[in-house]
């Protein structure tokens, strides 16, 4: 088994290919089988193949499923393979390997079932993340049992070379299932909870989905552009898909690594420029990120910050009022009227009486003469009753209006306005004048429309 170094540019194209194949589901764990192994689909058998031509061109019996699928999912790479089944636990790959006399329709009914106990596992989990373990001295956490030890020990060997050469932090997770959440939640959810790359801001993950068949990768803020999906789809199309295709899954695996740490190894000297540390950032792309998904991607967050800011402010300064501002403890709000009379001054207590305004009393019962009046709220719209004096500035000034002459053709009229305060008892009077209507025709009689009216109407013979 020949093993080199690959890697794939950054600026490699990232078209997608779609490639179909059926393979024996038990070859990727022994290399004889007594199944007849079905030809590959090349391009140079069918040319571009799609879903439908495979369906009428190569059909096969049930145990072979959906051919393989390249699709894009932000930093992600979907294999919809039967090769996906294979590998779902450690206990069916220990199975097939002691179970070499079983017949292929055992072996397969076996796998159906573990694989179902594995789905149920983890979608019976709220957070299916946390059932992947992390272990104090291994950078792979394989759950499906698709690698091998040798395969395994060469991928912790590489991850230790670029922790060491590129100063990147990496781990390698291959999990049967993510349950009811998506590949991409479920390896930002791990990324977030191991703390990969923190506070460095140097973190990789590389996580396998068996059932969902996908390869994704998620990086750090401040090196997530080197690891995007122009460099993925790439890799795994060209390294990855070709291997699984020949029945190695876990020496794709082992390549699909070496080709992230190339593309580490020649990006390192990218990132590494700038004015500002890996570090900072790492925390000012992460904030930005946080920022930009609370105003395009969920707005009604932002609006539901301000609103809860603003009936924060709005508390902590009810819960200021109840201070007293001589002793600093907390008072009791006064209700009678007998204790808001001799706190209140008259002008606000006539205000709160005649409901011109609403006040607020609090007296502090440590000390006599610790107390507080808070304006809540003044109505404005009586204007007969609640009008402010002049002399005092309280809106306990009353109106009161009347006409004590009507207007004549002779001669103008005479309006009283009288304001009165209940607080300070001073009064003022206004007198306006009721100016006389003006006559427009002054030598013709008042009651000549009548006169007009009673022409204008036609005599009938009509006799009632």
């Amino acid at each position: 088994m020949r093993r080199g170094w690959l890697g794939v540019r950054a600026a490699a194209a990232s078209t997608p290919r779609e490639s179909f194949f059926l393979s024996c589901m038990c070859c990727v764990l022994r290399y004889r089988c007594s199944v007849i192994r079905r030809r590959s689909i090349t391009n140079s058998d069918c040319g571009n193949v799609t879903l439908a031509s495979l369906a009428g061109c190569h059909p096969g019996p049930s145990i072979f499923h959906s051919s393989l699928l390249m699709a894009r999912r932000g930093a992600g790479v979907d294999l919809l393979s039967p090769l996906a089944k294979l590998g779902h636990s450690r206990d069916l790959a220990e199975d097939i390997k002691a179970s070499r006399k079983r017949s292929n329709k055992e072996i397969i009914a076996s796998f159906e079932k573990i694989r179902t106990f594995d789905e149920i596992h983890y979608r019976k989990a709220d957070r299916p993340w946390e059932l992947v373990p992390k272990y104090s001295k291994k950078r792979v956490s394989d759950l499906c049992g698709l690698l091998t030890t040798e395969d395994r020990m060469e991928i912790e060997q590489t991850i230790d070379k670029m922790q060491s050469l590129c100063e990147v932090d990496m781990y390698v997770v291959l999990v049967p299932t993510v349950g009811y959440t998506t590949p991409k939640a479920f390896a930002n959810s791990i990324m977030f909870d191991w703390g990969i790359g923190e506070p460095a801001g140097n973190g990789l993950l590389l996580l396998i989905a068996q059932h969902e068949a996908t390869v994704h990768l998620v990086a750090s803020p401040a090196i997530e552009e080197y690891f995007d999906t122009h460099f993925l789809e790439p890799a795994v199309r060209e390294i990855f898909q070709p291997l699984v295709q020949e029945g190695k899954p876990s020496y794709a695996t082992v390549q699909l690594v070496y080709a992230i740490a190339r593309q580490a190894q020649e990006m390192r000297p990218l990132w590494q420029r700038g004015l500002l540390a890996m570090s900072t950032r790492n925390k000012v792309r992460f904030a930005v990120k946080t920022i930009s998904y609370g105003v395009f991607i969920v707005p009604y967050l932002v609006w539901g910050s301000l609103i809860f800011l603003l009936c924060s402010v709005v508390l902590v300064n009810q819960m200021l009022d109840t201070l007293c501002p001589k002793c600093n403890s907390l008072m009791s709000r006064v209700r009678d009227d007998k204790t808001m009379r001799e706190v209140m001054t008259r002008g606000q207590y006539l205000e709160h009486v005649n409901g011109c305004a609403f006040y607020r009393v609090w007296k502090c019962p440590h000390c006599e003469d610790g107390n507080r009046v808070v304006l809540a709220s003044r109505d404005l719209h009586q204007s007969n009753r609640c009008l402010q004096c002049m002399d005092c500035h309280y809106y306990t000034c009353s109106l009161t209006k009347e006409v004590q002459k009507l207007p004549t053709k002779e001669e103008d009229g005479i309006k009283q306005l009288l304001y009165t305060c209940e607080n300070c008892r001073v009064g003022r009077e206004v007198l306006l004048p009721l100016l006389r209507p003006l006559d427009m025709k002054p030598e013709e009689k008042w009651y000549d429309f009548l006169i007009d009216r009673s022409q204008t109407h036609k005599k009938t013979d009509i006799k009632l």
